[in-house]
């Protein structure tokens, strides 16, 4: 009887051993997935620290030296466009430790966090400094500024992404092909957008935001269609049918 005890304890230990070791497991899974990957080598490069470079370098060799108003926009889009390195290093830092120091992630990734994160901070203090010079004080504001003009970019890009998938905008057709007009807001550019084609479907991605799809009433040709953003904003898809005719509209049926 009392083997069968000891037996049956064991059991159950070896039962809990395995719960703790799925809760734990699950635990690591969660953390886990809620980092986007293991990659902090943020290319810091940005176009738009690059086009400020080139404002800057302008006006100190007097060709076609840009205005300090030219300066200020510039390097508040330089300041926007690095929020989204920042906001990622403040979002995983916490979990990357806590995921280290269970042993779940190694040293290196963390070590690269920690490199990364002092390349963002030389960054932004660049920025701060640079706005320091142009005018006294902004220092302190750029980057609340920054970070108001990244959402309200944000905003507009989903606002546009969710006119694109239900349809708003204009559209016109011929017996082989479907155009598409569709406003995009006035900060978004072309290499803010990218539009895939499927054989019944169009996927637009708009300011990094999306996908969102059009499902298409009928079949077409992906390979024959394509876009573009007029100089007026509009984004201007052209597809070709499949087989010739006229649909009653771009969209499927729901």
């Amino acid at each position: 009887m009392l083997l069968f005890a000891i037996a049956l304890a064991a059991v159950a230990v070896s039962f809990a051993w395995v719960a703790i070791r799925r809760l734990r497991d699950d635990e690591r899974r969660t953390h886990i997935d809620e980092l986007d990957d293991y990659a902090y080598q943020f290319d810091l490069d940005t176009p738009q620290r690059l086009e400020y470079f080139s404002l800057v370098n302008a006006r100190k060799e007097g060709k076609e030296a840009p205005s300090t108003n030219t300066l200020m926009v510039a390097l508040l889009n330089r300041a926007a466009a690095v929020l989204p390195y920042v906001e990622r290093v403040e979002r995983d830092r916490p979990r990357l430790h806590k995921l280290h120091r269970h042993s779940y992630v190694p040293t290196s990734v963390l070590d690269e966090l920690v490199a990364s994160e002092h390349e963002l901070q030389g960054e932004v203090e660049d920025v701060r400094a640079e706005a320091e010079r142009l005018r006294a004080g902004w220092g302190r504001e750029i980057f609340a500024q920054a970070y108001h003009i990244a959402r309200k970019r944000h905003a507009e890009a989903m606002h546009a992404a969710g006119q694109a998938q239900r349809g708003a905008g204009s559209w016109s057709q011929s017996g082989t092909h479907l155009t598409l007009g569709l406003p995009l807001p006035p900060s978004i550019r072309r290499e803010n957008v990218i539009v895939n084609f499927e054989q019944q479907a169009c996927v637009i991605i708009v300011g990094g935001h999306g996908p969102r799809r059009i499902e298409l009433e009928r079949p077409v040709k992906p390979d024959e269609c394509h876009w573009s953003v007029r100089d007026d904003g509009t984004l201007q898809i052209v597809l070709e049918k499949e087989a010739s005719g006229m649909w009653k509209g771009p969209h499927k049926a729901q």
